[in-house]
């Protein structure tokens, strides 16, 4: 059996599985287990765990350029889903933080605490967005001035 060889009937969990780190799935190749591992954090000894590898494995793997172009994307696409969540959330949160400033019976320290989250929070998502506006409209104009040395 090889690194790349398939879990044929292995749908255990593997011993040691570190919290966050996915478990075996049926058919996942090993390089599909430690992409997922370790663009979820694993450490290279647990990704190595999750797959059924060594760490010097993962370590080998790591080498190869393409490996790590799709861990790579892998940890985009990661990040990419927890962002669309907590973004989802973001009003309850909000929600809620509201909730505890405006409640006559919360602690002055725990409004105090909301109020500096709300603010540090708000200046955060603004100036994200600001920058993501920014990018856009460099980017809008780096595509005109192209179509326009092409033509």
């Amino acid at each position: 059996m090889t690194d790349h060889d398939t879990f044929a009937n292995d749908d255990s969990p593997p011993t040691g599985r570190a919290a966050g780190v996915p478990r075996r799935r049926l058919g996942a190749t090993k390089d599909e287990l430690l992409i997922t591992a370790l663009s979820a954090g694993a450490t290279h000894r647990d990704a190595g765990r999750t797959a059924g590898v060594s760490e010097r494995t993962v370590r080998r793997r790591l080498e190869d350029p393409a490996f790590c172009e799709r861990v790579a994307d892998a940890e985009a696409a990661y990040v990419e889903q927890v962002t669309k969540r907590l973004t989802g959330v973001a009003p309850i949160a909000v929600e809620t933080m509201v909730d505890l400033m405006t409640a006559p019976d919360t602690a002055p320290v725990v409004k105090l605490r909301a109020a500096t989250y709300l603010l540090t929070a708000s200046r955060g998502w603004r100036e994200m967005h600001e920058l993501e506006t920014r990018i856009r409209e460099l980017e809008a104009q780096y595509m005109q001035s192209d179509q326009e040395l092409t033509r």
